[in-house]
């Protein structure tokens, strides 16, 4: 059975992102309701705090769900031929025998604008990406790989960013 681990750098990152907005939202909220607290903008009314109380609050929810999404505990059991993900907040848990997919296939995604790709697993089920293993945000691709070698390896893909974003609204991506 092979654990996944967290790649320190994606992990942190991702987390340092969804907190900026959320302490935005906390000052802003007890600027509101108790009058204390940092000011957001030199000069700024109760209509104006109150659109930043919406705005920070959307993107708090907005950052905070897709960390949600994308940081799971994986487990890949070789023997039982099941793979599982774990969400870290909330420890729901979705478990999949590898009979479900087609197979897997490998690709690489770049996660900023210095060019370097991270490794990517992506698991195929009818031409869609089901689930994804990134490297970005698991230190241990090569070893979870590893362990889906009994599940037939469907190549080498690369995605242009259209691909991309119909890989992550769960369209077909796969000819």
């Amino acid at each position: 059975m092979t654990k996944s681990r967290h790649n320190t750098f994606g992990f942190w990152m991702l987390t340092l992102v969804c907190l900026f907005p959320t302490v935005l939202f906390l000052l802003g909220f007890s600027k509101y309701f108790f009058g204390v607290g940092m000011l957001l903008r030199k000069g700024e009314n109760v209509q104006e705090l109150r659109s930043d109380l919406i705005l920070f609050a959307g993107l708090s929810a907005f950052f905070w769900i897709g960390w949600c999404s994308l940081v799971k505990n994986i487990t890949v059991n070789a023997t039982a031929k099941s793979i599982s993900f774990q969400n870290i907040l909330t420890r729901k848990q979705r478990k999949y025998l590898f009979s479900d997919f087609d197979g897997f296939i490998d690709t690489a995604i770049p996660h900023d604008n210095t060019g370097y790709t991270y490794q990517t697993i992506g698991l195929v089920k009818n031409k869609r990406i089901v689930r994804i293993i990134d490297s970005f945000y698991h230190s241990n691709v090569a070893e979870l790989r590893s362990g889906l070698s009994s599940m037939p390896n469907m190549g080498q893909v690369n995605f242009g960013f259209f691909r991309r974003i119909k890989m992550l609204l769960k369209y077909p991506v796969l000819d």
